[in-house]
C-alpha cells in the first residue's frame, strides 16, 4: 500500500481497464472525451450504452474521504439510451452547494453510501430523480447533478475549487 498511489494489477480480462474507463466516465463525464482502455484491442468495442446491464440506468460512484471521517461521494448516472448518456453528480450533506468551505458538505462513515443506497426494494436501479427525493428521507444527504454543459462547468469548478480535482477540467 502507498499514501499517494494505486496501482492495479492481476491477469487479463479481470477488470483493470474496466476500472480506468470508470474513473473517465465520473471525472470527464462527456461523451465526446470518454475514450475507453480497450478500443481497438477487442472486436467488441465497449459502448458506454451498454454498460447499464439490463436496464436503463447504472450508476458508477466513488465514497472520498476528503478529511479524517468526513466524506463525500462523486459519480456519474449512466444511461442507456437517450441524448446525454452520462449525467455527472455529486452528493453531500447540504442542500446547496454555494462557495463555503469543504467541511460544510461533508459527512461521516456512517452515512457513506453503497450499491444497495442506489437501488429499489425490488433491486431495480432508482432512477436519477428518484435517487434525488429519496436520498434527504432516508439519508439526510441532498444528489446534486449537472445536465447542461453550463451545469458540468459549475460541477467542474467546484471540485477544481473545493480541491478535489488538481486541474479546472471546464478549460
Amino acid at each position: 500500500m502507498h499514501i499517494l498511489r494505486t496501482d492495479f494489477t492481476g491477469s487479463n480480462g479481470v477488470g483493470k481497464s474496466i476500472i480506468a474507463d470508470l474513473f473517465q466516465i465520473v471525472f470527464v463525464a462527456d461523451t465526446r472525451y470518454i475514450k475507453f482502455a480497450t478500443e481497438g484491442i477487442d472486436k467488441k468495442k465497449r459502448k458506454i450504452e451498454k454498460l447499464p446491464y439490463e436496464s436503463g440506468i447504472g450508476y458508477v460512484f466513488f465514497n472520498i474521504e476528503v478529511n479524517s471521517g468526513a466524506y463525500l461521494t462523486i459519480g456519474a448516472a449512466i444511461f442507456s439510451q437517450g441524448h446525454q448518456l452520462v449525467k455527472p453528480f455529486i452528493i453531500t450533506s447540504s442542500m446547496e452547494l454555494e462557495k463555503g468551505k469543504l467541511d460544510q458538505y461533508t459527512f461521516t462513515s456512517e452515512k457513506l453510501l453503497f450499491s444497495s443506497n442506489f437501488l429499489k426494494p425490488n433491486r431495480e436501479p432508482y432512477m436519477l430523480d428518484e435517487l434525488a427525493r429519496d436520498l434527504p428521507d432516508k439519508q439526510n444527504l441532498s444528489l446534486h447533478s449537472f445536465n447542461s454543459k453550463e451545469e458540468r462547468s459549475i460541477h467542474y469548478n467546484w471540485l477544481y475549487q473545493k480541491e478535489l480535482l488538481p486541474i479546472n477540467l471546464v478549460k
